[in-house]
Formats: C-alpha cells, sequence, structure tokens
C-alpha cells in the first residue's frame, strides 16, 4: 500500500508540471487596462450606460443605441466592455477605433 501511495504522489508532481507548463501566456491572463464601460439591460427592458468615469446614461432603447453612445461618448478610444443580460455578463475589448463588431446592425 506504501508503494502505491508513492507511485501516486509521483504522478500528481508529474500531471502538476505538465500542466504548469502548459499554463497560458502572462500576456494572455493580463487584467485590461482599458477604460471599463458597463451596459446593464434593466427589468424595464430598457439599456443603462455606465462610463469609465461612473457617468450613467439611461433609457436607451435598445443595445445598438447604447453602444452608438458609449462609442461617441468615449471618442472611440480603447475599451472594455461588459455587458450584463439578465445575470449573463459578457466582457470583451474595443480597439481604438471600435473596429470590432459587437452585435448585427438594425434592420
Amino acid at each position: 500500500m506504501e508503494r502505491l501511495t508513492e507511485v501516486c504522489h509521483a504522478l500528481l508532481r508529474r500531471l502538476d508540471r505538465a500542466v504548469f507548463a502548459r499554463r497560458a501566456p502572462q500576456a494572455l491572463i493580463r487584467t485590461p487596462t482599458a477604460p471599463l464601460i458597463r451596459f446593464t439591460l434593466e427589468r424595464s427592458g430598457r439599456w443603462t450606460v455606465v462610463e469609465a468615469d461612473g457617468q450613467r446614461q439611461t433609457d436607451f432603447a435598445d443595445i445598438e443605441d447604447a453602444v452608438d453612445y458609449a462609442r461617441l461618448s468615449c471618442k472611440a478610444a480603447p475599451a472594455t466592455l461588459r455587458l450584463d443580460i439578465d445575470g449573463l455578463v459578457v466582457v470583451t475589448t474595443q480597439d481604438a477605433g471600435w473596429t470590432r463588431p459587437l452585435i448585427g446592425g438594425k434592420t
């Protein structure tokens, strides 16, 4: 039984080293430094935007309008966007100019 315990411990140490060696590079797990802009879908069905400086703008009819407002208010500077939709939280980043499409256009 003692030998089995030693073998198990040796295997766990090997596994730990293998997992540690394959961890993501630090560049991929850094905390974003771009300002955070929060979007929240309220119970009323309207959207609220909280800008990086804490200013709240409320009563956007749809997410497209809320994102357009945020992009204009920060002059399309790089930003981290946090969308909260009924407890589902999505975080993404935008580069300068907000070139990454987040949502489809209005039809």
